[in-house]
């Protein structure tokens, strides 16, 4: 049955949906200095941050009466197209699962210097669906002890690094930057319902969010200040003493727990939506046990191109997600702003948009290369334009039949 837990206040929102990046997460700021300079990564990690913040503001806004995700989408979609959110959300936060197990098998596999590192792997997927089983209230506080400990974890390992940072010059903002910082976290911001629907009030949820949203910027941060762009270098070059790898075997564990227990939960959601059952501890061992298989294919079988595949999925779904996280935008919107007429069919034309943006990403990123972003844009500025075809229309349509009942009325009184 689904968690009741609807007390939670904004220190435990903040450190759950807070410590939800994992290390695979937490290097874009790194990856981005390497790329474009860490002047440039800081301005772009704080202005995709906000922007996000904006977003999962609209996003906690229009839900109400405490549902998820899904059922905010059927709300402004339908229920034909709250089904497809669901098998996409089931499809990426499964990828997300198993990058997840990847970067901290990976980590944990280069600190104690083991070679095949799949059975680590295992381990971590099937821990995690276990402990995710205790639902949203054994989640919550895994977090809220995780997280002192991670921010000590960074403060200790910025303060004894002694990597020289380099902001001279580097300063500038990068559009492409911005956006890669965005998609880290977009797909979470949509289903941002399913998981403040546990909040104790509207005040716990904007301020969980706001500082949801400091503690992302710390962590991604954190990998430019130390100078690391992949999960595995936050493995020390000496790491000899006992201390050292304690502390970081706890960090590695502790941040890919607090990530992918919430992956879980928002997957089990979606997962309901499909199979018309309630959430319970099967479902969650299920989850656990096809993102854990998905793992073993992808470190098992790379010569079948499965990384790849994986990846231009990844970036396929996540297209998806940024066009439906503007169409449903611009439906709150619509809904405050248009009040001088109905609209019937309302929930036909947002979905029209999302199918819209979504076919608009198919073709685009077939066309560029599995990594780009080029799709995501693609999709939303298709989203875009057709939502305001859409209404442009809707408008022309109701000022003649307006003009016309008004003339009609001025002739009877003649």
């Amino acid at each position: 049955m689904i968690d009741k837990d609807y007390n939670q206040n904004f220190w435990q929102l903040a450190c759950i949906a807070g410590t939800a990046l994992g290390l695979p997460a937490m290097v874009i700021g790194g990856q981005l200095a390497k790329q474009y300079g860490a002047g440039t990564a800081l301005v772009s990690i704080v202005i995709g941050n906000f922007i996000l913040w904006l977003i999962g503001f609209g996003v906690v806004a229009m839900a109400h009466n405490r549902i998820n995700a899904i059922e905010n989408v059927k709300e402004y979609l339908g229920r034909k197209a709250g089904f497809f959110a669901a098998v996409v959300w089931v499809c990426i936060f499964l990828i997300w699962y198993t990058l997840q197990i990847k970067g901290g098998a990976g980590a944990i596999s280069k600190l104690f210097q083991e070679q095949d590192q799949w059975w680590i792997g295992v381990i971590l997927g099937f821990s995690a669906a276990v402990f995710a089983a205790g639902g949203i209230r054994l989640i919550k506080w895994f977090c809220v002890i995780s997280f002192p400990f991670l921010i000590c974890f960074m403060i200790y390992k910025i303060l004894i690094s002694e990597y020289a940072i380099q902001l001279k010059g580097s300063w500038g903002i990068s559009f492409p930057a911005i956006l890669s910082v965005m998609l880290i976290w977009l797909a979470f911001g949509v289903n941002l319902p399913t998981f403040f629907r546990h909040s104790r009030s509207r005040f716990d949820s904007i301020f969980g969010l706001s500082l949801m949203t400091l503690v992302h910027m710390f962590f991604e941060m954190f990998s430019v200040f130390i100078g690391i762009s992949d999960a595995a270098e936050i493995i020390p070059d000496q790491a000899n003493t006992i201390l050292t790898i304690i502390m970081t075997m706890s960090f590695i564990v502790l941040s890919y727990g607090c990530v992918n227990f919430l992956n879980i939960y928002f997957t089990s959601v979606a997962w309901e939506t499909l199979v018309s059952r309630n959430q319970d501890s099967k479902q969650h061992l299920i989850i656990g046990i096809l993102g854990t298989g998905a793992y073993v294919l992808l470190y098992k079988y790379p010569m079948y191109d499965f990384h790849y595949s994986m990846e231009f999925l990844e970036k396929l779904l996540v297209s998806f997600v940024a066009s439906l996280v503007i169409v449903l935008l611009m439906g709150f919107l619509m809904k405050i702003v248009i009040r001088h007429r109905l609209r019937p069919l309302e929930k036909l034309w947002n979905s029209l948009c999302w199918a819209i943006g979504c076919i608009a990403a198919i073709v685009v990123q077939t066309q560029v290369h599995f990594s780009s972003n080029d799709g995501v844009i693609a999709a939303v500025v298709a989203s875009v334009l057709g939502f305001l075809i859409v209404i442009f229309i809707e408008e022309i349509i109701w000022s003649i039949k307006t003009l016309q009942v008004k003339k009609e009325k001025n002739n009877i009184h003649k």
